[in-house]
């Protein structure tokens, strides 16, 4: 099952804990009934040319999925440490 974290360093950010990751509307407003905005919408990631899985947050940043799923199930990577991006 699917579970869903919000991104510690980026709150604007939702992950989940198979990679997906979701972005809160800044145009949507809950009081509006008649607003179209979802509250979340999905980003589509893309790869680097090392072959690491990122999301644009803004020009020229990004937020690296396996990064950000380790620090939102487990907790902040030690300095120094890696993060195993091949399920081991």
């Amino acid at each position: 099952m699917e579970e869903w974290r919000v991104v510690q360093k980026h709150p604007m950010y939702q992950i989940s804990n198979i990679g997906r990751v979701l972005r809160k509307n800044k145009w949507f407003r809950p009081l509006w009934p008649s607003s179209t905005t979802p509250e979340y919408s999905y980003l589509k990631g893309s790869l680097t040319s090392r072959g690491y899985h990122r999301v644009s947050r803004s020009r020229r940043k990004y937020i690296y999925i396996a990064h950000a799923v380790l620090e939102a199930f487990i907790g902040p990577r030690p300095p120094g440490l890696q993060c195993d991006h091949i399920n081991r």
